[in-house]
């Protein structure tokens, strides 16, 4: 792992931490919470989310290059289900169970950073793209935002995505545990 996976580690962690501790006060402070909290904890509450339902799911596209190539899928009920395609430690499908409340915490982080607010698509031509490069992978994300599956294409060759997309990313990896999966990762 090199030094900026590090530190892109190390601020989704911080990140995650951060929005945990506000759910844990929130919860504690049930009683006083205002009606705004309230409802924008809605979407993402455990209770709106089918104990089934595809919650999360992160695409990793082909590059110029050996960059990973996988997807991985998130369920509400904590199954994590992972294809490995090229450029990976394990090639194939696999499956593994993680908590259902890493899951939650994961949707939550979505909502807070403002991914239901994305464009469908940051690709050479879309209007937030910015300056554009080529032959960085593609990334697909998904994650529910209400009962809705949104889904949004990032061409990291996009020099004006936002940066919480790829945060967001480094999360899902990070909560469906799949470094042994993906092997070394310096290529993402």
């Amino acid at each position: 792992m090199n030094i900026r996976n590090c530190r892109s580690l190390i601020v989704a962690v911080t990140v995650l931490f951060a929005v945990m501790a506000c759910r844990a006060r929130t919860v504690a402070d049930g009683a006083t919470a205002s009606a705004d909290t309230s409802a924008s904890a809605a979407p993402v509450a455990a209770a709106a989310v089918p104990p089934g339902a595809l919650a999360v799911r992160l695409e990793r596209q082909p590059c110029y290059g050996r960059c990973p190539e996988y997807v991985v899928e998130l369920f509400a009920d904590g199954r994590v289900r992972y294809e490995g395609r090229r450029n990976v430690a394990t090639l194939g499908e696999k499956t593994a169970n993680i908590a259902a409340g890493d899951v939650t915490a994961l949707l939550r982080l979505f909502a807070s950073a403002g991914f239901a607010t994305a464009d469908s698509a940051y690709v050479d031509g879309s209007p937030h793209c910015g300056q554009y490069h080529t032959d960085g992978p593609h990334v697909i994300m998904a994650a529910l935002v209400g009962s809705q599956l949104k889904s949004v294409h990032i061409d990291t060759g996009c020099t004006e995505r936002p940066k919480y997309l790829s945060t967001l990313a480094t999360q899902v990896d990070s909560v469906a545990r799949i470094a042994a999966w993906i092997g070394n990762g310096d290529n993402k």
